[in-house]
Parts: C-alpha cells; structure tokens; sequence
C-alpha cells in the first residue's frame, strides 16, 4: 500500500466532523469536536420528526459547506463533485480524474475526505494501491480499521 498515512475515523456525532477532525489532527491542527460541530454549523442540525432518516442531516450543499468549514478553521480544501449530472457524464473519464487528483493530494501527505462511497456519509482515503487497484479508506463501518474501494 503506496502512501498510507495513518489517519482513523473516531466516533463522532457524523462522520462529516469526525472526517474533519481526523484531518486536522493527523495535520497537527487538532481541534475540539464542538468547535468543529460549531464552525461548520452541524451543530444546529436538528432531526425532529420520526420517520426522518438519521442520514438526513447529510443532504445539503457540500460544494459550499465544507471549503467554508475548512476556511474557517484555517484550511483551504476543494470540494469536486463525483458527477457534473450538467453534461452527459464519462464514468470512466471522471473516475480517472478524480483517482488523479486523490493519488497527489495522498504523494503530499494529505489524507482526502470523501462522501458517499457507501452510503451518504464522510470517510477519509489515507492510501492507494496500483497493484491491487484499491484505495484505503478509514469509514465509519469499521472505525478501528481500513477498509478499501477501487481507484
């Protein structure tokens, strides 16, 4: 496993803060979950009604909540979309770019946040395989270890 960095989702309140807070802490920038919580405004996130999915809380503008969740706690980060649904969508063409983009971020020593690789939640890519095709992934299915998806 190529550039594994050693980086572990730890439970949370969602996985979105502790996505963050595991970045931040494998940077060196730890911060508190309830400044997290606070800054990104997931803290005021509220399920009240019974049939409402616990996921819920995850379906909302991620292209302008996390660059601004990290801006303000003293990061710049990119948010890509896994598909722009405004053109005709090549699968295999964007599932390269985006393999591009995680493989460099990973070559600099940056773990890589990710939503939605098995159901609506956050996880976090900290190392790739070219042998095996796979990308380690720290998820909130199994906190104490890797899991790994294809590139």
């Amino acid at each position: 496993m190529k550039n594994k960095l050693n980086v572990i989702l730890q439970p949370a309140s969602d996985t979105f803060c502790a996505a963050v807070r595991a970045m931040l802490d494998f940077m060196g920038e730890a911060r508190p979950l309830w400044e997290i919580e606070g800054l990104s405004g997931y803290a005021f996130r509220i399920l009240v009604h019974k049939d409402v999915c616990p996921s819920g809380t995850h379906h909302t503008k991620w292209i302008d909540i996390y660059p601004a969740t990290m801006r303000r706690l003293g990061w710049e980060a990119q948010f890509y979309l896994h598909i722009d649904w405004d053109r005709k969508p090549d699968f295999a063409e964007h599932r390269k770019e985006m393999s591009e983009l995680i493989i460099r971020a990973l070559g600099e020593g940056r773990p890589v946040a990710v939503y939605d690789i098995y159901v609506p939640e956050w996880a976090i890519i900290t190392g790739y395989s070219e042998k095996a095709n796979k990308f380690n992934v720290s998820t909130f299915i199994n906190l104490a270890h890797w899991d790994t998806i294809d590139i």
